[in-house]
This record gives structure tokens, C-alpha cells and sequence, in this order.
């Protein structure tokens, strides 16, 4: 428990390992990063800062990624000891994401050697598309994925379309998606003739088979999570809301 600058407690989450530990972990998963490496990660990861704020900006919330992290080792430097006990707190969005059972658990392999839009599109579905099927795929407008996506700021709209097409081709492979549809958004310029421009695109992804099923599994372990805490399904966009506020 942390006591908070009103006076109230709450409790603080986090995750005990060793450089060692972790490093097993990384390397299962195709990074092979040394020591130092992963010890410069944390200390990049508590001092950077994120920023959540609600739709309307009433409520905004602004702090590091992680809270902060303790080392100790019965000999040797903590910083450089191979098995010394590393403790790291979440940020306190973080805590109280798991305590209203508001988060997701995907598989991390699908982000690895993607593109950042890759990445945020695959992410949309994960964390967005909880009832996702061939029956109801998602739908992505570009001009949205521009916005909130580095790596898409092309001068012309077209160029960018299609290398976010070619990012989603290398999505189908690992069978994220089974398969996508296009719609170009075309608009003629007033005063200028000539055929219309692209101005936007509308993405239909249909998930793949291994990917539904992640999302469903997702979704029991939510409402599992949900039992367990005796919290009400119906309210989630409540819980969600609350996240940021005071």
C-alpha cells in the first residue's frame, strides 16, 4: 500500500524478477538483449511519461510508464548482478486497470517486426473489437490511423494508403487477418477538373481463426476477472471512465 497526497491508501502493483529472468523471457520471444540493455529499458521506461485524458479533457492523467523500480542483491552492485532482485510498480492507471479489470491480454509475438501502424491496427482489434468474428469484422478509416500513428504522414494520401496495404499484407501471414477489403474515399477539388483525388480509405479486416479465438479467450478471462472482483459487466464503460479520474 502507498498512502496518496489527500491522505488515502491504495495499493501499489508491480512484478519481481531478475535481469537474468527476464532476459530467458526476451530471448523466447527472438530478442536477444544483454544486460545493460535491459536495465537502460527501465530506466528509460520510468522516465518517460504518458498522458491519458478523457474525450471531453474534463479529467487528464499524466505520469511515467513505470512508477519507479527497487534492486538489491546480497553482493555486488544490484545494477550490474545477474540475479539481484529487481521490484517495478506500475503507474497508478495501470493499478487501477486491474483492480476494475480493465485490461486485455494478447499475444506480444503478433506486434514483433510490424510497422508502428501495424502495430496500433493490431492493437485496435485486440483492444477495441472484443466481438469480432467473420461476421463482424473491423473497420479502420485511414485518415483515423494517421492521426494517432507515426509513419503515415505521406504528402500525398495515396502513398500512404498503400503502404499501410503492405503493412496489412504482412499481418495476413501470421494470420492476424484472413483477409481485408478497400474502399477508397475520392473527392473532386472544387474549381479544378480532372478526375477526383483520394482524399481516404475505409479497411474492412476479417480476423483470422487463431485470432478470434484469442479474443475470446480474452473476453472469459475478463469476465472471469470480473466474477472474482464482483463487478458488473454492464458497467465497463463506467470502470473505463473512472481511470482517469481524480
Amino acid at each position: 500500500m502507498c498512502e496518496r497526497p489527500d491522505g488515502r491508501k491504495e495499493a501499489k502493483y508491480g512484478v519481481s524478477f531478475s535481469i537474468r529472468q527476464l532476459r530467458e523471457i526476451l530471448r523466447s520471444l527472438g530478442h536477444t538483449y544483454n544486460h545493460y540493455q535491459v536495465v537502460e529499458a527501465l530506466d528509460i521506461l520510468t522516465s518517460s511519461t504518458f498522458t491519458l485524458e478523457s474525450a471531453q479533457g474534463e479529467s487528464i492523467i499524466r505520469g511515467h510508464i513505470l512508477e519507479d523500480y527497487r534492486a538489491s542483491t546480497a553482493k555486488g552492485n544490484a545494477r550490474f548482478a545477474p540475479e539481484a532482485r529487481w521490484h517495478v510498480f506500475f503507474n497508478r492507471a495501470v493499478a487501477k486497470a486491474i483492480q476494475s479489470a480493465q485490461y486485455r491480454q494478447y499475444d506480444l509475438r503478433r506486434l514483433y517486426s510490424r510497422r508502428s501502424y501495424g502495430i496500433n491496427v493490431i492493437k485496435r482489434m485486440v483492444l477495441l473489437a472484443t466481438n469480432m468474428s467473420e461476421q463482424h469484422p473491423v473497420r479502420l478509416r485511414y485518415s483515423e490511423l494517421q492521426k494517432t500513428t507515426s509513419g503515415l504522414n505521406y504528402s500525398r494520401i495515396s502513398d500512404g494508403i498503400s503502404y499501410l496495404e503492405r503493412e496489412l499484407k504482412r499481418v495476413m501471414k501470421d494470420g492476424t487477418i484472413s483477409r481485408y477489403e478497400k474502399e477508397l474515399v475520392k473527392k473532386r477539388k472544387k474549381g479544378v477538373s480532372g478526375r477526383p483525388t483520394i482524399v481516404d480509405a475505409v479497411f474492412i479486416l476479417y480476423p483470422g481463426a487463431e485470432m478470434i479465438a484469442e479474443v475470446k479467450a480474452s473476453n472469459t478471462r475478463q469476465m472471469r476477472a470480473e466474477q472474482e472482483l464482483g463487478l458488473s459487466p454492464r458497467q465497463r464503460q463506467e470502470r473505463h471512465q473512472s481511470l482517469i479520474a481524480g
